[in-house]
């Protein structure tokens, strides 16, 4: 299913895993618009720190059974 039809359906928040991946940049752009846009929650892992700089307002490192905030204040 497309982020647009997805978006369409009003869901209150969206799940996404390397949504970035396999994307060029004007795709990702795109994204990042319509992400800014989304009225509800967005739960994404990613590892594109550019794309997260973005559309991010926290950020969480996982690692080794492990959670914590991560970064420059998100």
């Amino acid at each position: 299913m497309y982020f647009g039809s997805i978006a369409a359906q009003a869901p209150d928040i969206l799940l996404m895993d390397e949504p970035t991946n396999h994307m060029d940049m004007e795709t990702v752009e795109g994204l990042q618009e319509g992400l800014l846009e989304f009225p509800g929650a967005v739960l994404l892992v990613s590892h594109d720190i550019d794309f997260l700089e973005t559309v991010a307002t926290e950020v969480w490192l996982t690692a080794e059974g492990a959670s914590s905030a991560f970064g420059r204040g998100y």
